[in-house]
Parts: C-alpha cells; sequence; structure tokens
C-alpha cells in the first residue's frame, strides 16, 4: 500500500504544479502526468488486494480528462 501512497502524493504534486505554471501546453502535460499517476496508484492498491470505488475512480479519471482536454499526451518530436 505504501506505493500506492507514493503515486497518489506523486499525482497531488503533479496537480499543484499544474495550478502554478503559466503555460497551457506545461499544464495540460502536468495534468496528463496526474493522471497517469492515479492509474498507478489505483493498480497499486489493487494489487495489495484493497478494491476501491470504480464508480470513484471514474469519477476521478473523468474530472481529470476535463481538465486535461483529454489529448493523448505524446513525446515531441524534438526528443527523438
Amino acid at each position: 500500500m505504501a506505493r500506492g501512497k507514493r503515486y497518489r502524493r506523486s499525482a497531488s504534486e503533479c496537480l499543484a504544479l499544474a495550478d502554478i505554471v503559466s503555460n497551457p501546453s506545461d499544464r495540460a502535460m502536468l495534468v496528463a502526468m496526474a493522471a497517469r499517476w492515479h492509474d498507478l496508484a489505483e493498480r497499486a492498491l489493487e494489487a495489495s488486494s484493497y478494491q476501491p470505488s470504480s464508480k470513484a475512480h471514474q469519477e476521478r479519471r473523468a474530472h481529470l480528462r476535463v481538465v486535461s482536454g483529454s489529448r493523448p499526451v505524446r513525446p515531441s518530436s524534438a526528443s527523438k
């Protein structure tokens, strides 16, 4: 369960940073990162036999999709 807590903390940190950055592209990337950390946290908790409410999970994911504009995050061509 400690892993799930670390992942949730990482998600919270990404969202906190998203609140203070001014660049919309950076904000969208941070929100997308938070969504991924959240998914990892849910998986870690499920793997440790804790079963979170799937309705609550779907509501959180829907909120993150709305905030991020539901665009998939792709690496830039500059990183290749």
